[in-house]
């Protein structure tokens, strides 16, 4: 029975899923009280996209085993997975409280406390995920969106630079290119104004197309500002949304 189920293990680890769904449930069926059979089962359901039956399958092996930490760690990622922000922090805690050097549990619990808005705590659990873990670039790319979230665009690029370099990839890469039109969003904002300024009394379809996308863009950036509680910032992008709007009827008149 053992040989199975390191069998079933080994299959999991190499990726064929299918094949593990079934070699664990064989280990089951002779031992209807493995809870690592069924830890090992949830896992496979869930790489498949089973959520539900992952779900019942990793309750099962918490049932039997409280202190499975991998178990409510992935049971939290389907939770996260689904926006069940709720019931994914509680997974995660529970996985951390069982296994204090779990760093996964760190990293995704980090992602849910974000995603709530809490964000002092969610800067403090991606930074002891990276003590745990440094390698692991999409906690660097995490703790890179709070700061941008924070206004703290420096450490924001600082931190996306870093997981680029440990994993280079286009998201991390707009991140990166993202966060420094944020930080310099007003330097590009009057050049970008000109730009459009010549294009617009052009009068060209062109020159209006391009008017109008950039007067919807200074609305949304004023009201992200507003949200941001960055006042300044915004009464500037309103007012330039406003000043183009005003051309554009002073030259449907003239």
């Amino acid at each position: 029975m053992t040989n199975t189920l390191v069998q079933a293990t080994q299959s999991n680890r190499i990726g064929k899923f299918a094949q593990a769904v079934r070699e664990h449930r064989a280990v089951i069926e002779v031992d209807p009280e493995n809870a690592l059979a069924f830890q090992g089962l949830g896992y496979a359901l869930l790489r498949l996209g089973e959520y539900d039956e992952a779900i019942a399958t990793y309750q099962r092996a918490i049932q039997l085993e409280p202190k499975l930490a991998i178990s409510h760690a992935d049971l939290g990622c389907i939770y996260q997975s689904r926006q069940q922000y709720a019931e994914s922090e509680m997974e995660f805690r529970h996985a951390i409280e069982l296994d204090p050097e779990l760093s996964e549990a760190y990293m995704n619990l980090g992602f849910v406390l974000a995603a709530q808005k809490h964000l002092d705590e969610a800067e403090s659990i991606l930074r002891r995920a990276i003590e745990l873990d440094p390698e692991r670039s999409i906690a660097h790319q995490n703790l890179s969106a709070i700061y941008v979230q924070r206004g703290r665009f420096s450490d924001a690029i600082s931190e996306a630079s870093h997981a680029f370099s440990l994993a280079p990839s286009l998201s991390t890469f707009g991140l990166i290119i993202s966060t420094l039109l944020r930080q310099y969003r007003l330097v590009a904002t009057i050049l970008i104004t000109i730009i459009v300024l010549i294009a617009f009394t052009g009068r060209s379809l062109v020159g209006l197309l391009i008017g109008v996308a950039f007067i919807a863009w200074m609305i949304w950036s004023g009201v992200h500002s507003i949200r941001s509680r960055q006042w300044r910032q915004a009464g500037i992008f309103m007012l330039i949304a406003l000043f183009l709007f005003t051309l554009y009827i002073y030259q449907q008149f003239h």
